[in-house]
């Protein structure tokens, strides 16, 4: 047994709320330079920044979760932070403006985010190596990705 997964959970906005999440997890070697790890990071950033024309964002949905780059159509993309300091979960996140009135974009961003996904999962791979997904609370398996 591991130890407990993190899922998104939160929202930056008062009236958003999470329509769709996917993602998966990546071991840091705690033996590595910290620098390292943020080079590793922003190598992913960089991927959905270049190709995808993400906007790189900074912004804190709480202490551990993290939007990293967002399109104008609802896709962030998250970091979330285990505090054991051993796991790095990137997760794609469609949000929804539910304020009445408002222009959803939903339906444009859930068009996107197999790409984004099969996307996200190859750049994981080819910057950490071995990636994983949760298949429960407190377990996770290795993905194989096709290129």
């Amino acid at each position: 047994m591991g130890h407990g997964h993190f899922s998104p959970s939160g929202t930056r906005r008062r009236f958003e709320e999470i329509v769709e999440c996917r993602g998966c997890h990546v071991e840091i070697d705690l033996e590595k330079e910290r620098f390292m790890h943020e080079e590793d990071r922003r190598a992913v950033i960089r991927t959905f920044t270049d190709k995808y024309s993400f906007n790189e964002s900074g912004e804190w949905v709480n202490n551990y979760e993290k939007v990293v780059a967002e399109t104008r159509h609802g896709v962030e993309l998250r970091t979330i932070y285990h505090p054991t300091g051993t796991t790095v979960y990137y997760y794609l996140v469609v949000t929804k403006d539910t304020e009445w009135g408002s222009w959803d974009k939903t339906g444009l961003a859930m068009q996107h985010l197999p790409t984004y996904e099969k996307e996200l999962r190859k750049t994981l791979q080819s910057v950490y190596g071995a990636i994983y997904r949760k298949t429960s609370a407190y377990t996770s398996e290795k993905i194989e990705v096709k290129h």
